[in-house]
Parts: C-alpha cells; structure tokens; sequence
C-alpha cells in the first residue's frame, strides 16, 4: 500500500449514514512526495477510505490558491513522512463545505488538550452558552427554644500525698460542670450541594456562611451535610498518570470546591486532597464564630441523592458555562474542562444517578453523530480535559465537530471568541507570532508526554474559513510537534 494524502478543490462534502462522501475532483499529489511502501502499520498513514476514492487530475493553473497550497504542503508531507512520531491532518474548506486536504485523518491518536474541544462543543449544543453551575444551601426542618445542656470544662489543680515520692505533689485535674440553657435549635438538616462550580471562590464561601448565619438558631440537632451525588465518589479520571498526582494541573474531582480546590500558601499554589472535606471545615469553622453551635461528628458528606430539594432554598449561586470557557480554553485549565464534563453528564439531573464518565462520554458521543462523524463508536473518551491516555479520537472527526460548531451559530460565536489567538494570548501567545497565521489561527493545544496536538479556526488567503486538526504522538518534545504544527498553519493561511 503507498501513503497517500488528498487536496480537493471546490468538492462538496455530503455526509450520509455518518459516513463523509465527498464529491468533487482531487488532484494526485503522490508523485510530488515520492511515496513509498510502507514498512510498518504504525508508519503506514491511512490511504484515501474507499467511500471517497474519485479521480485525481492535476490543477492547471499553476497561478491559483490551491496550487500553491500544495506546494507548501508537499514538503512538510514528506517531513512527517521522515519523522519517527505519527501525524494525522485534516483541513476543512468551512466555506465551500468540502474537505480540502487529509492526511492520516482517520487514523485514531491521543488528543491531549485538544479533548477540550469535544467537551466544550458538546456542553454549548446540550446546554448552552447560559447553562448553569450551581452551589446551593437547602435547610429542612423546624426551629425551636428548647432547654438544652450544656457540658463546661475546668482545670483546677489538686494536691496529694505521694507515698512513693514521700512529699505533697500537684496534679491538673480536668472538671466537668453541666447547666441547663435555653436556646433557639434548629431540628432538621443544612444540606449544601454543589454540581462541580469551578469558580466558586472564598468570598462566595463567605457570602453562603452568612445566608446559613441569619438563620435564627444557636444549636443544631441534626446534621450539615455537604451533598456531592452530583457525580460518583471516583475522584481521578480514567487513565491519568499516578505520578502526575496530586498536582495543580491534576483536579480532585468533586462538586462541591472553592478556589478550583487549592489552599493558597505564601509563594505557592498546593493542590488540595479532599477539597469537599475541607469546604466543609471551613464553613464550619465560620459558622461557629458566628455563634452556630455544631459538632465535628454533625459534618458529613453524602455520595448519593439526598432530600435537600424538598427544604428550603436559602442560597443559590451561579455561574454560566459561558463564564467557564475563557479560562477552560484559554488557559486549558484540567478543572474547569473536568467540571464542563461532569455538567454535560450530570444533564441538570436527568441523568438520574450520580454521573460516571461513561455517562458524559455518552452525551459526547451523541452531539459526535449529530456532527456527522464517522465510526464515532471507535472514539474513546475518558475525560474531559485530555489528560487521560485513554482517549482516542481521529483527525476526521475533530475537524467534523469543527464543522458542526461552525454551522451552529450559538456554538460557534462563543467557542471562536474563548480559542486562543496565535502570538496573542492563551496558549498561543507565544507561538506565530509573524507570518500570515499571526492573529489568524484561533486553536485548541494540546500537550501530554508524547504527544502534541492542534485543533481549530483560520481564514485562508482566499478569504475562505478553514477548519484543522493536526496531531503529532510520539513525539520526543511537545517542541518538536507545535514546530510542525505552526508551519502547517503559516503554509494554510499564506
């Protein structure tokens, strides 16, 4: 078998059964690179699938933009070829709906970061840019003045004879004094739930303590339960490396958290084991200066549904996805794509049960066969954010979901505006920095051990919107792979 890759000029793409069918002329640019036999499956890239075979003919003008297209990607063909990584590539022509140039493109490869993507575009189609992350405080039960007991301590020194010592000695003894007063108890529960808000910080803490403290009671007989069974009690995602662990870019994963989980110390950012515990210590610890009186074994969290819903409300904060996706894809920040996944799964509760990563893989998977993908079923996906070496999707179906972005306008205008801009900010701040894909590219990076990838928008020479992926695993640095990458792009956008 050779190594092919295809260039079409102003085919149409129609897509049927979740198959792509391109229509349209292609020219063979197997001669310019001088392929040959591969010797190994790994460095064999995919040759065009039989249901887009169609004749090939050269462009006769040698004057037009996709000509000269080829010319610039013709050698870095050739350079993949060489190269010890695998690559796959595959730009869309969004303007005249056609495939436009595939290399590689359904050969399934570890996205890294570029698994953002696929969470974002799936949560703004099933939810929208306004669906809500939400931390609420629920109370149910009664409040009465009840004649309580209260239990006191002192300390008081005691002398006493020591036959051993032969001499008086001292002793601190504790003693127990018990009165009776009358106080104001709440009987019934505090239930705080959360469903995975990213951008809860302290001062919402703080704002959430003193909606609970104008509750007019002094004790509690009952208990403050911190209600995280908005997803399963896993609290690392499938596939992430234990060494990796804990780390800031490594989330714990729960629903209910303040300050993306991360006790702030001088000079440093240490990432939080058990943030839902420590939310609730904290909260506590307010509460009682407040003149709440709760005990240590009145705190609990809970991994299954409660009957918080059927108290009453009496804190509610939100934040929008919307609010989450600037720093989710701009800065790839894992918590915020995690939390994005655990919402898209979680389905404002309809999911029915405490959400697994299979049930957001699956919501993941449905907007993929909207989009028209093909062989979506051999997709993996493990999380949301990329850090998992689990996942595997194609090329193909990255730049689809793209596509399907592009022609969804409530999906495409806030997922284009959150992208980081090549030489300007996010993760592409310092990257194409000159040249025509300066300002131009908006992308999703990607980068884990091995492997580095590049998905997203740039407006071609011709004024024409294309859509790319471009994945290099088994790379030696993530260097080696946004090196080739960004030539891709300045030989696209040129």
């Amino acid at each position: 078998m050779l190594l092919t890759a295809t260039i079409s000029m102003t085919a149409a793409s129609q897509v049927t059964n979740n198959e792509n069918q391109v229509n349209g002329e292609f020219f063979d640019i197997e001669s310019e690179i001088n392929l040959v036999p591969a010797t190994t499956e790994e460095e064999e890239p995919n040759s065009t699938p039989p249901n887009v075979e169609r004749s090939f003919r050269e462009i006769a003008n040698p004057t037009s933009w996709e000509y000269k297209l080829r010319n610039r990607l013709v050698p870095l063909i050739n350079e993949a070829k060489r190269s010890k990584y695998s690559t796959g590539i595959c730009v869309y022509d969004l303007t005249g709906d056609s495939v436009l140039f595939q290399f590689n493109a359904q050969k399934r490869m570890r996205p890294a970061s570029n698994q953002k993507l696929l969470t974002s575009i799936t949560a703004l189609d099933q939810l929208g840019k306004e669906g809500e992350y939400t931390t609420s405080v629920y109370v149910k039960g009664h409040i009465s003045n009840d004649r309580v007991m209260r239990v006191s301590e002192r300390h008081v020194t005691e002398e006493y004879y020591s036959e051993s010592e032969g001499t008086m000695l001292t002793s601190d003894v504790i003693v127990y004094d018990t009165t009776y007063v009358f106080k104001d108890v709440l009987h019934g529960n505090i239930y705080v739930k959360g469903t995975f808000d990213p951008l809860f910080t302290t001062e919402d803490l703080h704002e959430l303590s003193l909606a609970i403290g104008k509750l007019p009671f002094e004790d509690l007989d009952g208990e403050l339960i911190g209600d995280v069974s908005m997803k399963d009690s896993v609290v690392f995602g499938k596939g992430w490396c234990w060494d990796d662990m804990p780390s800031y870019y490594v989330p714990w994963l729960s629903p209910l958290l303040f300050n993306e989980g991360i006790r702030l110390k001088p000079k440093s950012d240490v990432y939080m084991k058990n943030p839902d515990t420590y939310f609730l210590d904290n909260l506590v610890a307010d509460l009682r200066e407040k003149g709440k009186y709760i005990l240590n074994e009145q705190v609990r969290l809970s991994f299954t549904p409660t009957d918080a819903d059927q108290g009453r409300e009496i804190y509610r904060k939100t934040h929008t996805i919307s609010d989450v996706l600037t720093r989710m894809l701009k800065k790839s920040n894992n918590q915020f794509a995690e939390s994005m996944f655990y919402l898209v799964g979680y389905n404002k509760g309809q999911v029915g049960h405490p959400t697994t990563a299979d049930d957001c893989a699956a919501r993941i998977m449905d907007v993929m066969r909207k989009a028209e993908c093909r062989d979506v079923e051999d997709t993996e996906i493990a999380d949301g954010s990329g850090l998992s070496l689990y996942n595997y999707v194609t090329p193909e179906n990255e730049v689809m979901l793209l596509r399907y972005a592009y022609n969804n306008k409530h999906i495409f205008d806030p997922l284009y505006e959150n992208l980081p801009i090549a030489g300007v900010d996010g993760t592409l701040s310092s990257r194409m920095k000159t040249g025509a894909a300066y300002k131009n590219v908006r992308a999703k990076t990607g980068t884990v051990k091995g492997v580095a990838t590049l998905a997203g928008y740039l407006r071609a020479s011709n004024g024409n919107m294309l859509a790319f992926a471009i994945m290099n695993n088994g790379v030696s640095t993530s260097t080696v792979g946004r090196n080739f990458q960004d030539k891709v792009c300045q030989a696209l956008a040129k």
